[in-house]
């Protein structure tokens, strides 16, 4: 979905097809919430297997058909079923763990190896982007592994639901509040992009309020008893949305624009990049149960509050990333990335659970997916923006200097949009950097200052995230 040849054939600048990934973000996660909805409602087993089942025909489509509008529908139809079968699957892992302790040490080991397939995916995704063949074969793969899944948990896996005293509107209520809180963050974060006027941005944050402000006055007003809801949640869902929301997205944003820096100012090969982001999966495999400790020993609260903080330290580093830094320093931001990474997710999924009614489980880990759904998608958007605009801001300092007049950085900046066309600084193909160079030697500074400062605003979204998690739970320490 990040190719540059998508955006450059549908005539976007790659600005614009950014915020379209982070929309499409907000659109799945309707998926997301409509898994967990559906399998507390019917049966978990039920509708994985399900969606197990609908992932593998999916899968041999891609893999075998030869008409590219039916590949089409096939590829845009499996992060659909995606959402349903990893938000069923997270949620046999939580009904697995018997307490709160197993649940910390469960959820460690599956954000470790969350962390390492992401550290991956860069390799992944230029490989599928090079051969039609490699292409087939992962979908291939992808049909063999739901095979496997189905065997798995037709025989493994008990059914449940949740109990027949739950009421489906409550549930329906508690999934839209999610999404009204999302969308406001997705606001809020995506204003930093296309700015505060955009009717995209003023659009969201109306539409999440009013949903909000809709199911408060449901909640609050003497209705009909078909018509009241009861959202038994406070802050915490809140502030555990906002938490993952952070995390997510600060893994994303440091991890992939490290591995950005190191192909484009640095010129290592794609293989040897990707090699590099090791330290980020030691961090998070090798140091797994260190964070579980840590959980168990200073609370939820604190290990959020901690991970953010770590993570935010990793983000700041980077803004001391020049064209000759030493690995050292990057195999340092990496393994503190992955750490901090573990030691605030794990805690955040059992707070996350922790923050609904013990029935809807599948409901509670959707959140979860949603969570990182949103992250995911505005980190693209929002760290593009930042490298670009202050990016801009340097290479225009730099150009007067020089002693260049306006009309002669103008000009400048004109070729260079002009050759982004064909290339892009942020994502590009590997000698990106340096045909723009050829253009202006100044591109290459202005980029790893753009880099440098977006970093240190993405560590003070974590650190005031922190401050929020630490803040708002205080009240249920002292409770």
């Amino acid at each position: 979905m990040y190719s540059t040849e998508i955006w450059q054939g549908l005539g976007l600048t790659e600005v614009q097809w950014s915020v379209l990934l982070a929309v499409r973000g907000l659109f799945l996660i309707l998926f997301v919430m409509a898994a967990g909805v559906i399998g507390d409602l019917y049966g978990r087993r039920r509708v994985l297997l399900i969606s197990l089942l609908a992932y593998l025909v999916a899968s041999l489509i891609a893999a075998t058909t030869s008409q590219r509008t039916v590949f089409l529908i096939s590829e845009n139809v499996l992060p659909l079923l995606d959402a349903f079968v990893k938000t069923l699957a997270v949620t046999i892992l939580f009904l697995a763990s018997h307490d709160e302790h197993e649940r910390v040490r469960a959820f460690a080991a599956y954000s470790a190896f969350y962390v390492a397939a992401f550290a991956l995916s860069p390799w992944l995704a230029e490989a599928l982007g090079r051969a039609a063949g490699v292409r087939a074969a992962a979908y291939a793969i992808s049909a063999a592994l739901s095979v496997a899944g189905l065997l798995l948990v037709a025989r493994v896996v008990p059914e449940s639901r949740a109990s027949a005293r739950v009421r489906p509107r409550n549930v329906v209520a508690l999934s839209a509040w999610v999404v009204g809180v999302c969308t406001m963050l997705f606001a809020i974060l995506l204003a930093g992009n296309v700015g505060w006027t955009s009717p995209l941005v003023l659009g969201s944050l109306v539409a999440g309020g009013l949903l909000l402000l809709v199911l408060t006055w449901l909640q609050e007003r003497s209705l009909r008893r078909e018509w009241r809801v009861d959202l038994r949640f406070e802050r915490r869902l809140t502030l555990a949305i906002v938490a993952g929301v952070v995390l997510n997205l600060s893994l994303i944003a440091v991890t992939s624009q490290l591995f950005t820096f190191m192909r484009h100012v640095q010129h290592y090969t794609l293989v040897s990049a990707v090699l590099r982001l090791g330290p980020i999966v030691a961090g998070a495999l090798l140091l797994g149960s260190v964070a579980a400790r840590l959980t168990v020993r200073v609370g939820m609260r604190n290990a959020v509050s901690i991970g953010l903080l770590l993570v935010a330290a990793a983000a700041a580093g980077g803004a001391l990333l020049q064209a000759d830094t030493g690995y050292w320093l990057l195999a340092l931001l990496l393994v503190l990335l992955g750490f901090g990474f573990i030691v605030g997710n794990a805690p955040y999924l059992v707070l996350l659970s922790s923050s609904v009614p013990r029935d809807l489980v599948a409901t509670a880990q959707a959140i979860g997916r949603t969570s990182s759904q949103m992250g995911s998608s505005l980190a693209y958007a929002l760290m593009l923006a930042l490298i670009v605009g202050f990016g801009r801001q340097a290479f225009v300092g730099t150009g007067e200097a020089a002693g260049f007049s306006p009309a002669a950085i103008q000009q400048e900046l004109t070729a260079l949009a002009e050759s982004a066309g064909d290339t892009s600084v942020v994502l590009g193909p590997e000698f990106g950097l340096q045909m723009l160079e050829l253009i202006s030697p100044r591109i290459g500074y202005a980029y790893t200052v753009g880099l440098s400062r977006a970093m240190l605003v993405l560590a003070g979204v974590c650190v005031f995230g922190a401050f929020l998690v630490y803040v708002g739970l205080r009240a249920d320490r002292e409770g």
